[in-house]
């Protein structure tokens, strides 16, 4: 079995046309996708439907795809329901490219809903950022994306009522309220062009 090839899946030929596609050399994965099926993305989920271009367990890693081979990787509202994560986040960083982009979004702190098995808070991603490297103190696997952004977007308290009974439609995200959502902008370090611009 090569490396970054994942438990037998292959990847299929829609796929491996997507990945030469309009912008060769540009290649942007939507993991757990669901119904969120985005253009100019191979669309991964688990169960099969219309625009899922790959069907693929992402908690199975690695997954089929080449180190350093992936320029822009999204996954939303997705890690909450793997119990193991940040083996996926481990794999996303082999597979993006240097320079390469990972947006990461969850629900925000404790939220117990069925199939939630993990939950964040905005120093979850710690741990996998460079600044944060000389503060570990254990064996984990350590990794040095660099943050570009952090953001938790906040739920009107009353948009759901405001909604239904008197037909106000309320921004989905909003300046006050209860947090309900985090995301993370997330950089894989392009080391040889931090090291051509010192020269």
């Amino acid at each position: 079995m090569k490396r970054g090839r994942g438990r037998g899946e292959k990847i299929t030929e829609q796929v491996k046309s997507k990945m030469r596609g309009e912008k060769p050399g540009s290649v942007s994965l939507n993991l757990g996708c669901g119904r969120d099926i985005r253009d100019g993305c191979i669309n991964i989920d688990h169960e099969p439907g219309p625009g899922i271009d790959q069907q693929l367990d992402i908690s199975k890693v690695p997954m089929p795809f080449a180190d350093n081979s992936v320029d822009r990787v999204l996954c939303s509202h997705v890690l909450e329901h793997i119990l193991d994560w940040e083996k996926v986040v481990i794999d996303v960083y082999r597979m993006l490219k240097p320079g390469g982009v990972f947006e990461l979004r969850v629900p925000y702190g404790f939220a117990p809903r069925a199939w939630h098995r993990a939950y964040f808070d905005k120093r979850t991603m710690d741990l996998f950022t460079a600044k944060n490297r000389e503060e570990v103190s254990s064996n984990d696997t350590v990794l040095d994306f660099e943050m570009l952004s952090v953001r938790i977007s906040r739920r009107f308290p009353i948009r759901y009522h405001l909604k239904k009974y008197l037909r106000l439609n309320m921004p989905h995200d909003f300046a006050i309220g209860r947090p309900w959502e985090i995301c993370w902008m997330l950089r894989k370090p392009d080391i040889a062009r931090r090291e051509k611009m010192k020269e």
